[in-house]
């Protein structure tokens, strides 16, 4: 969903008069007041599609899509009241609580994927949250990537960042940066979207939401305590975490290619890459540390903050990435934010 709205926010398309470069450095997310509830967008194409119109599909989903996670919320409740349902199984193959509760959030998982295909209703966006400290160079890099990059050849048409609401431990204002797709629920498209992030700009993304999740309200601390993402890096590789780092590093190779050469890039050091790879990229510490990765402390450890490479690393050889060759692990099977 295209939700800038024109009137009040900062939005870049083609034809516009103004010169991107000088647009750019108008509007930066680090300008944003958190109360203003301001998007800056990119779009690469001369139109950019806003709630007014043609979201009238994505509003009557949202509306069955919101009453059937107000279902789910009473079957959880029934599923509590149960007496017959232990909290700990006693005997081999006895269904437990959590277990009859995983079964129902299943159920609705793919009943929202359903409604979404049935209603024409698939786009999604990739999350970023990068350091406050970081969020203008980060934009910078997937702005101009959105606009004649990377980012634009893998078939994204639309990019904007705005603040969450919520404050870093400096007391700065947290932004989010979405990067919209039209299908999140592609796996082949998203995890293309994901090495391009990885690859060229090196910049690791959180995670895929559907607009029809966010129409609906469907948020990380719901009470139904439904994944609020259909897919997270790790799951849309083969190896996992182990995957994410491996594309991590030919970003990392390709920035520090001396075994001798300081191994975290920083945007002070930018240069004069190009911009269809490397356009000031920030620092390739973009992960949030913390919830946004609950779980994946390896892939935190070796992606997030203070990550170091190695020559051995850098050396590793390349193997060709094609996300139909592989069997996906299952969104639904995995421990929900």
């Amino acid at each position: 969903m295209y939700d800038a709205d024109p009137m009040k926010d900062p939005v870049w398309a083609p034809g516009k008069n103004q010169p991107f470069n000088v647009w750019l450095e108008m509007h930066k997310p680090s300008q944003l007041n958190p109360d203003d509830d301001q998007w800056i967008s990119i779009s690469n194409t001369a139109k950019i599609q806003t709630d007014s119109e043609g979201d009238e599909d994505l509003r009557n989903a949202a509306d069955k899509a919101w009453k059937k996670v107000a279902i789910l919320e009473k079957r959880m409740m029934a599923i509590q009241k149960n007496v017959h349902l232990p909290v700990r199984a006693t005997r081999v193959g006895q269904k437990t609580k959590a277990v009859a509760e995983a079964e129902a959030r299943d159920e609705l998982i793919a009943d929202l994927k359903r409604l979404a295909e049935e209603s024409a209703c698939t786009s999604g966006k990739w999350l970023v949250h990068p350091k406050a400290s970081e969020v203008d160079s980060t934009w910078s890099v997937i702005a101009r990537s959105v606009l004649s990059g990377p980012l634009r050849k893998v078939g994204v048409l639309y990019a904007k960042v705005g603040t969450t609401g919520d404050f870093d431990s400096g007391g700065k204002p947290a932004c989010e940066i979405r990067i919209h797709v039209i299908d999140a629920w592609d796996a082949c498209l998203v995890r293309q979207v994901m090495e391009t992030f990885l690859v060229k700009h090196g910049i690791c993304p959180t995670a895929v939401k559907a607009d029809l999740y966010t129409a609906a309200g469907i948020a990380r601390d719901n009470p139904c305590r439904l994944r609020s993402t259909i897919w997270r890096p790790d799951e849309l590789t083969p190896g996992g975490a182990r995957e994410i780092r491996r594309l991590s590093m030919q970003f990392a190779a390709k920035i520090n290619p001396s075994p001798g050469s300081s191994s975290v890039y920083s945007p002070s050091r930018s240069s004069s890459s190009s911009m269809q790879d490397q356009v000031s990229q920030p620092s390739i510490n973009t992960l949030p540390s913390g919830s946004q990765t609950r779980g994946r402390a390896d892939f935190i450890a070796k992606v997030g903050v203070g990550a170091t490479f190695t020559p051995a690393d850098m050396s590793r050889k390349e193997n060709p990435c094609c996300a139909c060759n592989f069997k996906l692990q299952d969104p639904s099977a995995t421990a929900r934010t």
